[in-house]
């Protein structure tokens, strides 16, 4: 599954963002692109003084244990954002939604061959993160913590729900055919549509060739940048 996901805010906030540290996994690419939202493009060119920015701008708050949790403080606004797949964020937010007291900020988007993204439920209104950086501050987003950004996110989004073997797997052909076959059950991949949105599955020699996409955007120098944000932001333990 090519999924994304959603970030969410309350409607005119003000002062430091106070985003969650826990209840979930995978967060990274909602820190960067938030901390990118908040310090603009000259404090989010490097590295360094893109940390020396979300150190002052962001506060990431722990505790919640449980998506529940987080999602409950969110909408009590004891969290300025947060983050969901789209249908997570709209069944615990969806009142909140109506009333205006919080709105969707933007989407990550799904990442293609031809390197991002767009998001095939934004008939919601839901914009992208690089189309809500440029509506903010007029450019597109750019420069080293993007990149970092752009690695982190592919990793984790582009290949949401997947399944991996061995290549020497002997049922490997019938794993990839049974795949095929829901693939084309129009019924099947309509229910998945309805419980996760409107994201496509790839399968058998498509997921093979999306998967090598993503590997591609790897380079040493966005390797090394999002190492350094992980260990010095995240607080990550870092193995080099």
């Amino acid at each position: 599954m090519n999924s994304s996901m959603w970030i969410s805010k309350v409607a005119n906030r003000k002062g430091v963002m106070t985003f969650p540290l826990d209840g979930g996994s995978g967060f990274g690419p909602d820190w960067i692109s938030v901390g990118m939202m908040e310090c603009g493009p000259e404090k989010s060119a490097k590295v360094d003084t893109f940390l020396q920015c979300v150190n002052k701008k962001m506060r990431l708050v722990g505790g919640f244990k449980k998506g529940g949790v987080r999602r409950k403080a969110f909408n009590d606004q004891l969290l300025q954002g947060s983050r969901d797949t789209m249908a997570s964020a709209l069944a615990a937010s969806e009142r909140q939604y109506k009333a205006g007291t919080h709105v969707v900020w933007y989407s990550h988007g799904i990442v293609d061959k031809n390197g991002k993204y767009g998001d095939p439920n934004n008939e919601k209104g839901k914009q992208t993160f690089e189309e809500a950086y440029k509506l903010q501050y007029g450019v597109d987003p750019s420069g080293e913590v993007y990149d970092a950004y752009r690695l982190n996110q592919a990793y984790r989004d582009g290949l949401q729900k997947a399944i991996f073997t061995h290549k020497d797997n002997p049922y490997k052909d019938d794993m990839n055919e049974a795949i095929s076959k829901m693939l084309a059950d129009k019924d099947a991949v309509a229910r998945l549509q309805k419980k996760l949105g409107n994201y496509p599955w790839l399968g058998a020699k498509d997921a093979s060739t999306h998967s090598e996409y993503i590997t591609s955007i790897k380079t040493e120098e966005n390797s090394k940048n999002l190492l350094k944000i992980a260990k010095d932001w995240f607080r990550y333990d870092v193995k080099k």
